[in-house]
């Protein structure tokens, strides 16, 4: 079922795409409202933000504008996983494609999306090298995709695994979505781990930090850590793992589930 979802990939990018399309549909500007929106945010969250956590507000909008264009891919997709296959039940019903086609069908909607907020990234580095007169900081393409690589599976993997518990049991979708939002505060998104106590030292090893920091150090110029990277592929292997045992027990089940 993995596999022969991934191979369908024409299936999956159309519907993803007409979706998009259906989202702005006679709409003036279209999907350019999606960086708009993301900018607005930045402008507002940077300053107030940076002000409250006593941050430099010259070098924190690049840390919050990496942060938070990640996290809007990262929690975006597994809030929509949660009803992939239950928006799709009909289809499903009718055994005509594989159903993680809905969930990859997601997954790329949403990569499209934060590729039209990326931009806003370079747009903040640019204006921070040039206008607030910083210096340059050397951003490390190559591992930049690797993470998102690495992102996309993780993403996939477990996005399936939560589409699958949410149309067998409908109460986990609200469960999910307020696990995200915890997710979402205790995850150096818009502050730093140098910010909090010894105490709360934990909280800096969630696996979204991981995630995230697989993709804002390269941004930040740090330098790259190989086990930071390997670890993230190691949550990737066991997420895997469970779906291929859990698509074995349950492939037969989804239709009476709907």
């Amino acid at each position: 079922m993995i596999i022969d979802s991934i191979l369908r990939f024409r299936v999956w990018i159309f519907l993803g795409n007409k979706e998009i399309k259906a989202r702005y549909k006679r709409s003036i500007i279209g999907p350019l409202w999606i960086t708009l929106g993301t900018l607005l945010v930045l402008m507002v969250i940077g300053p107030v933000y940076g002000i409250i956590l006593g941050q430099n507000s010259d070098q924190y909008i690049i840390y919050l504008s990496c942060g938070l264009i990640y996290w809007i891919l990262f929690a975006s997709t597994l809030n929509s996983c949660c009803q992939s296959l239950i928006n799709s039940a009909s289809t499903i019903a009718a055994r005509k494609v594989p159903p993680l086609i809905f969930v990859l069908k997601d997954i790329y909607k949403e990569l499209i999306i934060f590729l039209h907020n990326f931009p806003l990234i370079i747009i903040v580095y640019f204006y921070n090298i040039f206008y607030l007169d910083n210096e340059i900081i050397y951003i490390n393409f190559i591992w930049i995709f690797i993470a998102l690589v690495l992102t996309t599976l993780f993403l996939f993997f477990l996005g399936s695994l939560i589409a699958i518990a949410c149309l067998r049991f409908r109460d986990l979708i609200s469960l999910v979505t307020n696990l995200v939002t915890i997710l979402f505060f205790v995850t150096p998104v818009i502050w730093s781990p140098g910010l909090i106590g010894k105490n709360f030292d934990w909280l800096e090893f969630n696996f979204a930090s991981k995630l995230l920091d697989t993709f804002r150090d390269p941004i930040l110029g740090h330098n790259i850590d190989m086990s930071l990277y390997l670890e993230v592929l190691l949550y990737d292997v066991c997420l895997l793992l469970v779906l291929i045992l859990v698509i074995k027990k349950v492939k037969n089940k989804l239709v009476f589930w709907i």
